[in-house]
């Protein structure tokens, strides 16, 4: 048996990173050769409100009343006594105005809002002399459901299905008028703005008005130079999305990824998603193929070929705070050849579970955390085999992935903090290790430049926002979507025996670059990086200069 170099194996890593996914990125988006693997994608970060609940109504009497010696709340199920006593104490015992019986139940009806009501009243009647304040509490409730907008035509069943969900809670809580709405924004090509008015005749009971926006059919593509030398470092994709093709909720999608020498490999990849149940769960099932060609420039041949399946449930839904459990299992089938020197024949099938936490204050901070444990599987055909180490198919690994952003000096400048880590006691399958190089961590070094069964890599940036700048014309509303910013970031692998020295390695690089917003949906990424820290096994490369441009679906 021949023993190849480290840099051949990488060869053969960076092609099954392609299939795997590459690591979380924070500047620079997806683009088509991202599968979406439940250990390697983003947790997201921020959400908007989803709607405005109605104000309380707050009705005082006109004359001077008291003075009184307790209080009656009439209605308010869902207020806590003891928190309303203290509310209520410093008006007891004196004689109280117009304006500080509206003081009053301002300050009570706030309860009910640090309660979690989406709808609420409290209403202050005419006061008897008796010495007793009494305030009538109405827990509002959705009492009629709207939908408008761009509704002709269209299955509406799940919007429906949701805002049933809503109709259904008494009262209607703010986390759940959130969850809903959230959830209804999450359902692909739909954008629902949600209202509530009050209705005449029922007491606390709000019309729930929907207005819905639709975009069946979508599309993306993308031109950069994040590959490699073996597979080219100038690659593109296009990619298309067709939305509720067989009914509300679900989404299919296509792609193509090529490198400018189209002899060197193909890529075709495509995924459809569905809605199970009406409470956000969801399924989604893909598949990704990968040829590899050899050519004049590379001596890399053979296929991968991808499938997975992924279920998914929000357990925690609002604007500020999101859970969000998967599992799912992932099947892949490669052979490929280095020729002459290195064959990496693999076959795993991994069992995934996991979990996001996201939170945010809607304003300066928003953080999430993913925490994945892996299962391999030594069912149906699974092997390992690569010339240079053995493994076994059976492995287990924890993967986290952590994102934190936040606003300094009012917004003028934006901090994101990134960090990802893997842990396992065993030698991995080439499509599991962990990898530092590319857009997210050791971004001066092409994708995968060193791998480990575990690793740990971090990076931290500093984004100023071009938003400042004044209105004036086309171009520099273009430089106000935009943004400049500076980072550092650092990995380190560990590869378990058997392996060739060195076992361990690591990479750190720095550097600059640009965000630009040129339309909706369409960016373009201009980066500068330098290496800091060089890998043992990988020679410097100088400046690495990035040119990505992508319009995302």
């Amino acid at each position: 048996m021949i023993v190849p170099s480290l840099r051949h194996a990488a060869t053969l890593i960076a092609a099954a990173i392609l299939l795997a996914a590459a690591p979380v990125r924070a500047q620079l988006g997806p683009r088509v050769f991202d599968t979406n693997r439940l250990d390697t994608r983003a947790p997201r970060l921020g959400e908007r409100a989803p709607a405005t609940p109605i104000a309380p109504a707050v009705v005082a009497e006109d004359r001077e009343a008291g003075p009184f010696t307790r209080v009656e709340i009439s209605g308010g199920g869902s207020l806590d006594a003891l928190r309303v006593q203290g509310v209520v104490r410093p008006y007891l015992g004196r004689r109280l105005g117009r304006e500080e019986l509206q003081r009053l139940a301002t300050e009570v009806g706030g309860q009910y809002e640090e309660g979690g009501l989406a709808i609420f009243a409290l209403l202050v009647p005419r006061q008897g002399d008796d010495g007793v304040l009494r305030l009538q509490a109405v827990e509002g409730t959705v009492g009629d459901i709207v939908i408008q907008g761009d509704t002709e035509g269209a299955d509406l069943s799940l919007i429906q299905a949701y805002a049933q969900r809503m109709a259904a809670e008494r009262p209607l809580r703010r986390v759940t008028l959130e969850r809903y709405l959230l959830l209804m924004n999450d359902i692909p090509g739909r954008r629902v703005i949600g209202r509530l008015d009050p209705m005449g005749g029922a007491a606390g009971a709000a019309r729930l008005v929907l207005t819905v926006e639709r975009i069946n059919i979508v599309y993306g593509f993308g031109i950069d130079n994040l590959g490699n030398r073996s597979l080219g470092n100038v690659q593109g994709f296009v990619s298309l999305g067709l939305n509720a093709l067989f009914g509300e909720g679900d989404s299919t999608r296509i792609g193509y990824g090529f490198p400018t020498d189209f002899r060197r490999f193909t890529f075709f990849t495509a995924s459809h998603r569905a809605p199970i149940g009406t409470d956000g769960a969801s399924v989604t099932v893909s598949a990704n193929h990968l040829q590899t060609h050899e050519t004049r420039r590379s001596s890399l041949e053979g296929e991968a070929l991808t499938a997975s399946v992924l279920f998914s449930y929000p357990v925690i839904r609002t604007a500020d705070e999101n859970l969000t459990v998967s599992a799912g299992l992932d099947v892949l089938e490669t052979d490929q050849l280095l020729t002459g020197l290195i064959a990496a024949k693999e076959a795993t099938r991994v069992l995934r579970a996991g979990a996001t936490y996201s939170l945010s204050d809607g304003a300066t901070r928003a953080g999430a955390v993913s925490l994945v444990v892996s299962q391999g599987l030594d069912i149906a055909g699974a092997r390992q085999r690569l010339e240079f180490f053995y493994g076994d198919p059976s492995f287990t690994k924890a993967t986290a992935v952590f994102a934190f952003n936040q606003a300094l000096f009012d917004g003028t400048l934006v901090l994101r903090v990134r960090a990802a880590g893997q842990l396992t006691g065993e030698r991995l399958p080439s499509s599991e290790l962990f990898t530092v190089g590319g857009v997210q961590f050791g971004r001066a070094f092409s994708a995968g430049s060193i791998a480990g069964d575990t690793g740990y890599a971090g990076s931290l940036a500093l984004a100023l926002p071009l938003s400042f700048l004044p209105e004036a014309g086309s171009v520099v509303e273009v430089l106000r979507r935009s943004e400049i910013y500076g980072f550092v970031d650092y990995g380190r692998t560990l590869a378990h025996r058997p392996v060739p020295a060195p076992r361990g390695d690591r990479a750190a690089s720095a550097g600059f670059g640009t965000n630009i917003t040129v339309a909706r949906n369409l960016f373009l990424t201009l980066e500068a990086a330098r290496a800091i820290v060089e890998p043992r096994t990988v020679p410097g490369e100088g400046w690495r200069f990035v040119v990505a441009f992508r319009r995302e679906i």
